[in-house]
């Protein structure tokens, strides 16, 4: 499992957020930012939109990937907000 972290707002501790291995890339993404609406308000990326990156090719989704047009704005949220969140995550391997 990869652990990432987050600071308690009544302490300042450090609170671990787990992430399963084994999901795609686009559900790493969306617990790696404690959610779509999380993903969504740090990035600008319509909500809608983040929530077709696990539909299926069929119901014209991104089949659990993520659109390498996001990526770049992805990492910046992800640096500005402390979540260790590296490129090769946004890939499915």
């Amino acid at each position: 499992m990869n652990v990432d972290s987050d600071k308690c707002p009544e302490c300042g501790g450090e609170l671990p957020v787990v992430v399963p291995d084994g999901l795609t890339a686009a559900k790493r993404v969306i617990a790696r930012f404690k959610g779509v609406k999380a993903l969504s308000a740090a990035t600008g990326i319509d909500m809608a939109a983040i929530y077709r990156w696990n539909y299926s090719k069929e119901k014209h989704g991104c089949d659990g990937r993520v659109p390498g047009a996001q990526h770049k704005k992805i990492l910046a949220a992800a640096k500005a907000r402390g979540i260790n969140l590296k490129p090769e995550e946004l890939i499915n391997l």
